[in-house]
């Protein structure tokens, strides 16, 4: 049944479709189907409180440094109408080249949302991701990741681009003190030393003592 002209002609949101049927003897028998249109593409929401964008369980910020290679991702989407089918993601590593998330038959993978009233959330874990690549002028090229929802009927959301920047390895750590130190209990002891990170970069340095 082609109805790709009956909104523009009747300017109604949905159509009846009645499917009759008579026999050789007159006696009649029909049945209605309602037709819902949907030509609207599921919208991107950051504004939910309920179900808000996380990134390993904290909330996202392109500035954000992880340290695993696979990641928690939480999101939603506003969808009213058919609800959304899927989620397909991409995962860009540095130095790859940008996918093609206009062709969903591209993408690394998909999952399915959970429906609510008006929207669509999700919680799952994405991996593949790779460690984040800093030249000598500290520019840091991330991985991104692409999401794009396709609903019950086909239509396809933009593409959302987020920047994942993942570092695995410790800082390095030199001190003027190794092994054994002597002390009175009453003298001061100074500690000195670098601590050096080229991705992320040194969040916090901490001094603890302990009797063995």
């Amino acid at each position: 049944v082609d109805l790709s002209e009956f909104g523009a002609t009747t300017g109604d949101s949905d159509a009846t479709i009645t499917i009759s049927t008579t026999d050789e003897a007159g006696n009649a028998n029909s049945t209605n189907v309602l037709v819902k249109f949907d030509t609207t593409v599921p919208a991107w929401t950051e504004s939910n409180t309920e179900h808000k964008f996380l990134v390993d369980k904290k909330a996202f910020a392109s500035g954000n440094w992880y340290k695993a290679s696979s990641l928690e991702v939480t999101g939603c989407y506003e969808e009213a109408g058919s609800g959304v089918k899927l989620v397909y993601y991409w995962i860009q590593t540095p130095g790859e080249s940008a996918p093609t998330t206009t062709d969903v038959t591209s993408a690394n993978g998909s999952f399915t949302p959970t429906a609510g009233t008006g929207i669509a959330y999700f919680t799952t874990t994405l991996g593949s991701f790779e460690v984040s690549t800093v030249d000598s002028n500290g520019t840091i090229t991330p991985n991104k990741l692409y999401l794009v929802a396709v609903d019950q009927v086909g239509n396809a959301s933009s593409a959302q681009t987020f920047e994942i920047n993942l570092d695995t390895e410790s800082p390095s750590l030199q001190s003027n003190m190794s092994g054994e130190v002597y002390t009175n209990k009453v003298a001061d002891i100074t500690v000195s030393g670098t601590c050096s990170d080229n991705a992320s970069g040194v969040a916090s340095i901490s001094l603890t003592i302990g009797e063995n």
